[in-house]
């Protein structure tokens, strides 16, 4: 439990930086497409 608001936005902001350092860790992904799209054509 944490005691005080201050250690509360802390926490919060050091679980977001956390979530956006492994997404900017990934590799891009090469084919994104949506529901229902045909894939790429390899070039």
């Amino acid at each position: 439990m944490l005691r005080n608001s201050e250690a509360a936005d802390r926490w919060a902001w050091l679980v977001i930086s956390a979530y956006a350092q492994l997404r900017l860790a990934r590799p891009p992904d090469t084919d994104l497409r949506r529901l229902g799209e045909k894939p790429t054509e390899p070039n």
